[in-house]
């Protein structure tokens, strides 16, 4: 869907701070220098039809725990980068009464304009490890 006829769905304008992580749910609840941690709750729009965490919201909760991994902690705006490259493996699957995913990025390493970010996604409360992730970013003015 075109920017305008998203604008138009939502009544004409986009709300202030309005992004991709929203739709799913997402919400940051960890920020410190060169970390990051967003959550979401599982509901049943984030499964596949084998009833398994869509391995989409993975990579969507990799890819912005990643990129957030340079934003300054006591700021709520975004950071200025985009994703380069994204490396996801799937390695497991949620546990019988988990109502959570968490995704957690560092930083790997830094350069002038380009970081790299080693991620992974738990599943909360069981701590099982369901995907890893690899990201490079490049910083924008």
């Amino acid at each position: 869907m075109a920017s305008r006829d998203l604008r138009d769905a939502l009544g004409g304008h986009l709300p202030e701070g309005f992004h991709f992580g929203d739709v799913l749910g997402m919400r940051r609840t960890k920020a410190i220098a060169g970390e990051a941690c967003f959550e979401i709750e599982i509901g049943p729009e984030h499964l596949n039809r084998h009833g398994s965490v869509h391995g989409g919201v993975l990579m969507a909760m990799l890819d912005t725990a990643g990129l957030w991994t340079i934003s300054d902690p006591d700021d709520e705006a975004a950071p200025k980068a985009v994703t380069v490259s994204l490396n996801c493996s799937f390695v497991g699957r949620s546990e019988a009464g988990d109502s959570s995913i968490r995704a957690t990025g560092r930083i790997s390493k830094q350069g002038r304009r380009t970081y790299f970010a080693s991620i992974v996604a738990e599943s909360q409360p069981s701590g099982q490890l369901v995907a890893t992730g690899q990201g490079v970013y490049s910083k924008i003015a």
